[in-house]
Formats: C-alpha cells, sequence, structure tokens
C-alpha cells in the first residue's frame, strides 16, 4: 500500500529518472563501463578573450545564419582561414544550443550580462567540455577517479600505472603525467592524436581545473599535471545543474546521488562533500528543492526553463 501511495503521489518526471538511473547501470554493464567510444579531435584552445568577445557583440542574435563571418571580422588574425576555423568553433562551442537547432539564447545571456571573469571562464569551460568530449573524458576517468576519489584509473594496477605514469618503481602521488594520459588514450579510447590531447590538457590548465609541474623521466622530461584549488561559484553550478538535462535527456527531477557523482562533479573536480555545499546553498537561495523517495533522496529544479532562471541569476 505505502508503495502504491507514493507512485500516486509522484509526477512520471520523477520516474523517468529513475527508469533512466537503471537504464544507465545496464548500458555501462553492457559496454564494459567504456563511455568514451568515439572522441573526435579538435585544433583549437579556450579562446576565452575571442569568445566573450564574440558573445557580448552578438548576444542578441536570433539566427545563426551568416554568423560565422560576422565573427570572424572581428578577430585580429590576419589569415583569413584562421579567423574562419577559430568562428566556426566559437559558435559550435557557444551559441548553439545543446540540440544544435537554435541559438542558445540563455547561456549567451548570461555570458554577455554577468562581468565576473571567474563565472564566464567556468561557464565556457563547461561548454567547451561539453562540446570537445576528449577534455571531459580525461577529466572524467583520469583526473577525477586519481585525486578525487584516491583510486587508480580503470584498468590499472599500482605497478602498470606507475610505469605508465613516471617509469618508476617508486609512487608518485602528487602528479599525472601526459605520458600516462596518452598511453591511456590509445589503450581505451583507441585514440591517437597526442596534439589534441595536448590541446585538451591546455584547455584544463587555461580553465584554472589543473596546473603543471616538469616532471624528469630518464634523460628526458614531460609535463606532470594535479588539480588547482577551485570551487566554481553557484552561479556556474545552478546553470549547469539546470542545462545537463538537456544534453543528457535527464528529467528535472535527479537523483542526489547522481549529481554528486555526475558530470559537472567529475569535470571540475569535486568531491561529494564539496557538491552537498553547493546543492544546500542552491535550496537556500530557491533554486532547488529535495525530495524523499524509497532508499534515496532526489534534487528538483525548480525553475521551468533556462531563460527564468537567467533571469534570476542575473537580476
Amino acid at each position: 500500500m505505502h508503495t502504491i501511495l507514493f507512485i500516486l503521489d509522484h509526477s512520471w518526471d520523477t520516474w523517468k529518472d529513475v527508469l533512466r538511473a537503471i537504464f544507465d547501470v545496464v548500458y555501462f554493464c553492457y559496454t564494459g563501463g567504456v563511455k568514451y567510444k568515439e572522441l573526435a579531435t579538435f585544433g583549437q584552445e579556450l579562446y576565452y578573450d575571442y569568445s566573450i568577445q564574440a558573445i557580448e557583440t552578438f548576444a542578441d542574435i536570433s539566427s545563426l545564419a551568416g554568423l560565422r563571418d560576422k565573427i570572424a571580422s572581428i578577430l585580429p588574425h590576419k589569415s583569413e582561414s584562421t579567423r574562419f576555423r577559430i568562428a566556426s568553433k566559437i559558435i559550435q562551442r557557444f551559441f548553439k544550443s545543446p540540440d544544435a537547432k537554435s541559438p542558445s539564447s540563455a547561456f549567451l545571456k548570461l555570458i554577455s550580462r554577468m562581468k565576473d571573469d571567474s563565472i564566464r571562464r567556468d561557464l565556457l569551460f563547461w561548454r567547451t567540455a561539453r562540446t570537445d568530449l576528449l577534455i571531459s573524458a580525461i577529466a572524467e576517468e583520469i583526473f577525477y577517479p586519481f585525486f578525487v576519489l584516491q583510486s587508480l584509473p580503470a584498468n590499472y594496477d599500482e605497478h602498470t600505472f606507475r610505469m605508465d605514469n613516471t617509469a618508476s618503481l617508486f609512487p608518485i602521488d602528487s602528479i599525472i603525467t601526459r605520458d600516462l594520459i596518452i598511453k591511456y588514450a590509445k589503450k581505451t579510447w583507441g585514440f591517437e592524436s597526442e596534439k589534441t590531447i595536448t590541446l585538451a590538457l591546455r584547455i584544463l590548465k587555461q580553465a584554472e581545473i589543473l596546473d603543471s609541474v616538469s616532471v624528469a623521466i630518464g634523460s628526458r622530461h614531460t609535463l606532470g599535471y594535479f588539480p588547482r584549488p577551485h570551487i566554481p561559484s553557484l552561479e556556474t553550478f545552478i546553470y549547469c545543474l539546470y542545462e545537463e538535462p538537456l544534453y543528457s535527456g535527464a528529467s528535472t527531477v535527479q537523483s542526489l546521488d547522481r549529481i554528486q557523482n555526475g558530470d559537472f562533479a567529475k569535470l571540475f573536480l569535486l568531491n561529494r562533500l564539496q557538491i552537498d555545499s553547493l546543492l544546500k546553498t542552491a535550496e537556500k537561495e530557491g533554486f532547488i528543492c529535495f525530495i524523499s523517495m524509497p532508499g534515496s533522496r532526489h534534487v528538483k529544479l525548480l525553475f521551468p526553463s533556462l531563460e527564468e532562471l537567467v533571469d534570476k541569476l542575473i537580476s
């Protein structure tokens, strides 16, 4: 009887999230735990200043038609082909909505009206990593397990990890080297472009998620990476929490565990306590509420649209 009453008391949106969570587990097991099977190369860094200039200039645009030429016209590069390449990437990352069918009006409005550089940088990084998935893959499958969960990346034992990381029999727990990331990408994802891996790591540094240090391996040097202390703002967290369902198809009611271990936490290398702190503040400010369900707690998003959320964030 209690189960029947519980089902009647909760909307289909709530149950869609539960069913999706079950599907995710089944799919994960079916694919052997490999989320990133097809990763594309890319050749552009974060381009923070150029991207902000383009967004501030064209935030109110109602159509993507002709936008590449307009953005290219305000870039300083002498080569027309370079200006077009950068403009195309800026559009792909920031001007297109997650369904790639229309301008990303709410996002553009938030960036153009929000003058805090740290919030802008975090939001541009979020969109960049959601577009160029190699960045997300590196953060999620290599840095997040090692530095947040204190576990080795998948398919590694202690000895193999040390040899691939620093070619040392002794543990060096404070860094992940570029060498290991290249080897992991080839073995796990079949990804061969070392140039794109280097660029992805540069973007993680430009976003102030990682820092690096030179590491001697035998007679040569490579770069070793480690997390920078970085907690995103409430505004960044809330916007990404609301935008995430547009990418994943998740409902506006999500399990607490899904958020604590979700894409945002993994991309920004945040532990459960840090996510919980952001959620408590979000509840206090009226952006979310908590819902109790059998065996778990869920989070409900309270704003019906990104447009209304952004109006609140910039008010």
